[in-house]
Formats: C-alpha cells, sequence, structure tokens
C-alpha cells in the first residue's frame, strides 16, 4: 500500500489550487492526485471554445507535466476511487490500488445528469462538463448538421454556441420562460437571446423533451407538446450536480453536496472538500447551498490548501458573481438581481437598441447587486461597494456611473 501525507481526489480547479497552495507551503510532504479522468488538469470554461474550434486540445491544460514533476505531485490518472474509508484512511482505486493518506482532500467536482426517457441510452446523446466527452461530440460533429440542448444556463448556451462556431444548425430547449434565468432579469436575457438569434442559434422557451427518437442511434427529439424535431446530436447540459457516488455508505455528511465548515474540513477531522462538490454558506442566498461557479472552487481549493498544511484561513463565503460573452457582447451578474420582498430600490440605465443594459439594486442605501450587459467599465466599483457594504446615500445619481471609486478605494 502506497501512503502519502497529503491525497487529493478530483484534478479540477480546486484540486489544482489546494496542491500548489499546499507544495508552496510544505516542500517536503509526499502529495497525490487521483482522478477518474485520464488527463491533467484542463480548463472547463473552455469546453465550449473547443468544440467550436476556437482553441486547441493542447490549450486547454493549466499546465504540462514537467509542472508536477518540479512539485513531485503523484499523479494516478484515469484510475477512479472505488471504495473509500475514513475512518482507516485508505482509498481503493479502480485497478485495485490501495493508497493511505494523513489528509485528504475530496475535490470531485460535478456533473451533468440525462433524465430517464424513451431513447435515454441511444447514440449521440451526451452531457457537457468533462474532455472526454467534448473529444465524442468533437468526432460526432464531423457526420451531424443538427444538434438539439438542453438547458438555456450558461453551460447550456455556451454548448449552443460551440457547437454553432462547428458549424452545425442548432436548437436551445429551455424550460422556463427566458434563458439563464439564474442570471439575468427578463430584460438582459431578451438583449443576449437577440444576440444568439443574430447568429443561427433558435430558442425554444417554455418546455422541454419528452422522449428521443431513434433506434441505435439519436434522429429526433418529441418535445412536451407533441412536436416532433429532427436531429444528430443531444446534448444536456443543465441539472449539474455534486458528484458524490463515491461517498455511499461512509461517514462524510453530506446535503446537497459534502457539508464543510469555513475552513473547507468535513465532519471527518483530516478529511477536507472543495468546489463543486460541497455545500456552503453563501451571502447571495442566504444559507447553505452548492454553487457551481469556477471562481468559487478556485478559491476554495487554495483555503483547503492552507489548513490542510496547519495554516488557518477561512472561506467567508462567496456572493454570486459571473461573468460571460456571446459574440463579443459582454455581461456580469453578481450579488442579488432577483430581490423579493424588503425595501429595495432598483436602478436602470438602458439602450436596448444598441444592446447596454445597467441594473443596480440598493437596499438601505447600500449597492446588493447589479446587472451589466454591454458596457461593463463600473463593475470593479460595484464589486468593491457589496463587498464592503458602503453607502452611496447622496450618490445615487452616480451610481450607474463610473464615478463612485472613491468611495470604495
Amino acid at each position: 500500500m502506497e501512503h502519502y501525507k497529503y491525497v487529493i481526489v478530483g484534478n479540477g480547479i480546486a484540486g489544482l489550487r489546494a496542491a500548489d497552495t499546499i507544495r508552496s507551503e510544505d516542500r517536503d510532504g509526499t502529495i497525490c492526485m487521483v482522478s477518474e479522468e485520464p488527463f491533467l488538469s484542463y480548463s472547463r470554461p473552455l469546453i465550449s471554445y473547443y468544440i467550436g474550434g476556437e482553441t486547441t486540445f493542447e490549450k486547454m491544460f493549466y499546465h504540462e507535466q514537467d509542472w508536477y514533476d518540479k512539485r513531485d505531485i503523484k499523479l494516478e490518472l484515469g484510475n477512479a476511487v472505488v471504495r473509500f474509508e475514513p475512518i482507516s484512511n485508505r482509498l481503493t482505486l479502480k485497478d485495485g490500488k490501495e493508497i493511505s493518506y494523513d489528509k485528504l482532500l475530496i475535490a470531485i467536482g460535478g456533473k451533468s445528469q440525462v433524465p430517464d426517457m424513451p431513447g435515454k441510452d441511444l447514440d449521440g446523446i451526451y452531457t457537457f462538463t468533462d474532455l472526454g466527452t467534448t473529444q465524442k461530440i468533437k468526432e460526432k460533429i464531423k457526420d451531424a448538421r443538427r444538434a438539439f440542448v438542453i438547458g438555456g444556463g450558461l453551460v447550456g448556451l455556451k454548448a449552443a454556441q460551440g457547437l454553432v462556431d462547428a458549424g452545425l444548425d442548432v436548437t436551445v430547449v429551455i424550460a422556463s420562460n427566458q434563458i439563464m434565468s439564474q442570471l439575468l432579469d427578463e430584460t438582459a436575457a431578451s438583449i443576449v437571446k437577440r444576440r444568439l438569434d443574430r447568429k443561427g442559434i433558435r430558442v425554444i422557451l417554455n418546455t422541454s423533451i419528452s422522449e428521443v427518437l431513434g433506434k441505435d442511434k439519436v434522429e429526433g427529439v418529441v418535445l412536451e407538446s407533441g412536436d416532433e424535431h429532427e436531429c444528430d446530436i443531444l446534448i444536456f447540459a443543465k441539472g449539474v450536480k455534486p458528484d458524490l457516488k463515491f461517498l455511499k455508505n461512509t461517514e462524510i455528511k453530506t446535503g446537497e453536496g459534502i457539508i464543510v465548515d469555513n475552513h473547507m474540513r468535513t465532519n471527518i477531522p483530516n478529511v477536507w472538500a472543495a468546489g463543486d462538490c460541497t455545500e456552503t454558506f453563501e451571502e447571495s442566498f442566504g444559507r447553505s447551498t452548492t454553487n457551481l461557479v469556477w471562481p468559487r472552487a478556485s478559491e476554495q481549493g487554495r483555503i483547503a490548501g492552507f489548513n490542510m498544511v496547519g495554516i488557518p484561513r477561512e472561506y467567508r463565503g462567496w456572493f454570486w458573481m459571473n461573468s460571460f460573452q456571446f459574440y463579443g457582447l459582454s455581461c456580469i451578474s453578481i450579488g442579488n438581481i432577483k430581490p423579493t420582498g424588503g425595501q429595495f430600490e432598483v436602478m436602470i440605465n438602458q439602450n436596448i437598441r444598441e444592446g447596454l443594459y445597467r441594473k443596480v439594486i440598493l437596499m438601505d442605501d447600500k449597492v446588493i447587486g447589479a446587472l451589466f450587459v454591454g458596457k461593463i467599465t463600473t463593475i470593479g466599483t460595484l464589486n468593491g461597494l457589496i463587498k464592503k457594504q458602503v453607502s452611496v446615500k447622496g450618490h445615487k445619481e452616480d451610481v450607474l456611473e463610473d464615478k463612485l471609486a472613491l468611495l470604495v478605494f
């Protein structure tokens, strides 16, 4: 049995940041990273650009092999954990190898789910969260013409963008009445949808699919309305959830995700968790929840790494923030953009024809949320105002302009 001082299960951004932090503080402690995927750590946000041909396979990776070698980080890639015994500090891998550890980090991320429906096992159905599946999609689209994407969040729309850029006819099916309902309000969503329309991405709202058509491979889909549409590829890009399968029947406490304290420690003293698989208290929601976004995973990995080497660091929650771009149209959403109850003040500046929209939400003269589409130059200041809860009383007329920096810095 091989023994390591630190073992990290998962090599996404949370696991990578943790390994880098550990090695920067502990030059001698042995480190092993275990992943069911056969690849070095790569950037999941780049998957759509890889599909669309805007980046190459080689550019997907954060580091080359020598980066790990120079830091004496052992890799067990393509070797999933099949048994986890937290009380005896032991992991069993798919190839039968057993590994013991002093300290363990679980950073296993999340995965999309294919719902149970007729035809769900046909060839040509994919999720959109890992590089191995993306390679299969890349191969499939060589002989495909039409694709359907299920899910109108950021992952779904980025999948659609990649497929359109690859030359396919693409339709997105969304259960709600707007795209990106968690990140945008209706006005902002309409601006983004118009940009997608111009680029050939069709969007069908307020419905989902009830059946996949085909004998051995995908040939079409049936909507809830009964309408049938032809397609060669079907991508499910919604319902991403923490991947907790190897924790089943262990002592690790879970809810929506792995429950951790503000040091990223689980209920087992020498086991930490970070990234998309965790459940933490988040300021944006005012409760414990999962929050599957790249910056949060990166920060949690760093915090976990420090605490694993004995340097106390606290994770103080992460208010909602996400920035993205579709065909040159920049968007950013931070904090609470859809407040309910309470005395909120909403300030808006918009030019829909020009694709410009600015919305700032105040409560008790303090900024609690902001949503910008188009020009986003003031967002750094607004981010600071939200974090530091600075009163803008007497400056409300400037809250939508780039004139508030002195209140923060």
